[in-house]
């Protein structure tokens, strides 16, 4: 037995015969309780129970006055809704009918009289003991009421900074593209009415090119990551639409034909009939566009990237294959991260921002970007789309 249950428990004797109490008393000192009090008249009994607040109640059903059953019932009144207070009722009437009325009213455990000295000692701790139980799970309760509470707070403080981070992120980004653009626009117009003055001659066509393909990339970069930021941003302002991939697909291959072509890769035809999907048409072509630039990025003059086209449960795919190239295990795992994928990974070809955005894209709409070693050598880049259907 818990020693501190023992010393620290408050009873409350209720009983008209002195004989009862008497015994019940020395029962308790016997067990080492301290703190008990005793009522023979029946009529205090809420009186006393107010200012004593014991923990366990010993209360006898037939006495003159006020019975057990009333006590009980206005008992009802003076306790929280939420609290356990134990009755042991102690009765000489052993009957179906009272058990039951007393058990209805509150009433937790029943000694018969006459009173069973051990049985009586048994019956009183086990009954503290669950009261005390109650309690320390009340405190618990409290407890973590009170950290889920602080916790809510801080959360709904933390999305409200979160909130406010975005809404300066995307204000910042839309800041920076435009303060970028501006300047840009001066330097890139500068340099093509420079280009023009030099004229049409032939040691300038090299000059011409590196011009054409810093320009291009600078402008793709710059937005690939507006959009990287908006898709993280304000991903809920992209809406999913069916939209026929074979289409998006053919736009795509348009759009990096004269890339290839600089870089004398070959670009297959689309398939004609590639079933439908969920996305927005204009980002699906970035998606595809930026997975064949990869591709032709890893290839070298004179190959042809492999299209390849599968419909799975659950998804559309598109193969594009590139018979040159490869990467190691980590570059595989890190392809898709942000700058993840430096110029020595393919050959002194920058990936730039071409990969993420595609996974992006993707993913937003239900799909995935995968990349894998083909053998002996090559690479593969996988679209998969979430269809409309299955």
């Amino acid at each position: 037995m818990n020693p501190e249950i023992i010393q620290n428990s408050r009873v409350l004797i209720i009983d008209d015969q002195e004989a009862n109490v008497l015994l019940l008393q020395r029962i308790l000192e016997h067990h080492g309780y301290r703190h008990f009090r005793a009522v023979t008249d029946s009529s205090r009994a809420i009186e006393e129970f107010e200012t004593f607040q014991p923990d366990l109640l010993l209360l006898d059903l037939m006495m003159p006055k006020v019975n057990g059953y009333t006590i009980l019932a206005d008992l009802t009144a003076h306790l929280a809704a939420d609290s356990y207070l134990p009755v042991l009722v102690i009765t000489a009437d052993i009957s179906h009918e009272a058990r039951q009325k007393a058990l209805t009213l509150g009433g937790k455990d029943f000694l018969t009289k006459p009173i069973d000295a051990t049985e009586a000692a048994l019956r009183i701790y086990n009954l503290l003991e669950t009261r005390w139980l109650y309690q320390r799970i009340q405190r618990h309760n409290a407890v973590l009421e009170e950290t889920v509470a602080s916790r809510t707070v801080e959360l709904r403080e933390a999305h409200r900074q979160l909130a406010i981070l975005d809404d300066a992120k995307s204000d910042f980004l839309k800041l920076i593209s435009h303060e970028l653009r501006t300047p840009l626009n001066g330097l890139l117009g500068t340099s093509e009415i420079v280009l023009d003055e030099l004229g049409t001659k032939s040691d300038i066509s090299e000059l011409r090119d590196m011009y054409s393909e810093s320009r291009q990339r600078i402008l793709s970069i710059l937005d690939d990551a507006l959009l990287l930021s908006q898709i993280e941003v304000q991903s809920q302002r992209f809406a999913a639409a069916p939209v026929h991939l074979a289409e998006v697909l053919n736009d795509a291959i348009n759009n990096t034909s004269a890339f290839a072509q600089s870089r004398e890769v070959r670009l297959p035809p689309a398939p004609k009939e590639f079933g439908t999907v969920l996305g927005d048409p204009e980002l699906l072509v970035k998606a595809l566009q930026s997975l064949l630039e990869t591709a032709v990025k890893f290839s070298q003059p004179r190959d042809v990237i492999t299209l390849a086209t599968e419909n799975v449960p659950h998804s559309h795919r598109v193969t594009i294959d590139s018979p040159s190239g490869r990467l190691s295990e980590p570059a595989v795992d890190r392809f898709f991260e942000l700058f993840s994928i430096g110029e020595a990974a393919t050959a002194g070809r920058c990936m730039g921002l071409g990969p993420p955005v595609a996974s992006r894209i993707l993913e937003l709409f239900g799909g995935a970007a995968t990349i894998s070693n083909l053998n002996p050598c090559g690479i593969r880049l996988t679209a998969s789309c979430r269809p409309t259907t299955g």
